[in-house]
């Protein structure tokens, strides 16, 4: 896990940007079904590791139809179980011009 299971919603808040807070929802006790790697970190550059050792497991599917991912790329992950809807998001987005 990454959170601490007596970590606050301000504590887990703190490291994200004050602009993204209206999209996050903190769900101290959610852990992913995938993951077959758990993580007790404590302080954040125990966090900041397992994010970079976890990230680097990634693969990148269809770099071909969206481009290369470079540091300064959004991502948007859309989880679900239609895969007709999911790809016609992905396509929606990936079209939308970013706001100011």
């Amino acid at each position: 896990e990454l959170m601490n299971a007596n970590d606050t919603s301000e504590q887990v808040l703190a490291l994200v940007p004050p602009e993204l807070h209206k999209y996050l929802t903190v769900h101290p006790r959610n852990a992913t079904g995938n993951s077959t790697e758990r993580y007790a970190a404590k302080n954040v550059s125990d966090i900041l590791r397992a994010i970079y050792r976890i990230n680097e497991a990634q693969t990148i599917y269809n770099e071909d139809i969206f481009g290369p991912v470079q540091n300064d790329t959004i991502i948007i992950a859309i989880q679900g179980k239609m895969i007709r809807v999911n790809s016609y998001d992905a396509r929606a987005h990936r079209h939308k011009k970013p706001t100011p």
